[in-house]
């Protein structure tokens, strides 16, 4: 998505088949098939929704934590 190298590693709990693709075979397959684009930014948006929530529990636990 941004161009850079990923800074995430990943481990399958179960044996897997991958593929790879590059940006520009993704943007002709979601243009193709949109409804795989939909589905892709709603895992996407659920995933830095849960992300968000987190991050916003521990900012407030940690603002109201008293001072020690």
């Amino acid at each position: 998505v941004e161009g850079m190298p990923h800074s995430a590693t990943a481990v399958a709990a179960h044996d897997s088949r991958l593929i790879m693709m590059s940006s520009r075979d993704f943007e002709v397959l979601i243009q193709r098939y949109p409804r795989i684009g939909m589905t892709v930014m709603r895992n996407i948006a659920r995933s830095l929704g849960d992300k968000l929530k987190t991050t916003d529990l521990a900012v407030s636990q940690l603002l109201s934590a008293p001072n020690s």
